[in-house]
């Protein structure tokens, strides 16, 4: 559970706001960083689609 959020800027995005969140935390793991935001610890990854083979060329 996040303690505090960060002032957000106008312009700023939400990445921005979670890695500033994250240094002023002083976090160094990434799992635990998962874990304050969203409650727990395995997200899914947009970049590869799970359900698909590794086979893939």
């Amino acid at each position: 559970m996040m303690n505090f959020i960060p002032q957000i800027y106008s312009d700023e995005l939400l990445y921005s706001v979670l890695a500033r969140y994250k240094g002023m935390c002083g976090m160094v793991s990434r799992r635990a960083f998962l874990k304050d935001v969203y409650g727990e610890s395995k997200m899914l990854t947009l970049y590869w689609p799970q359900s698909q083979p590794r086979q893939m060329t």
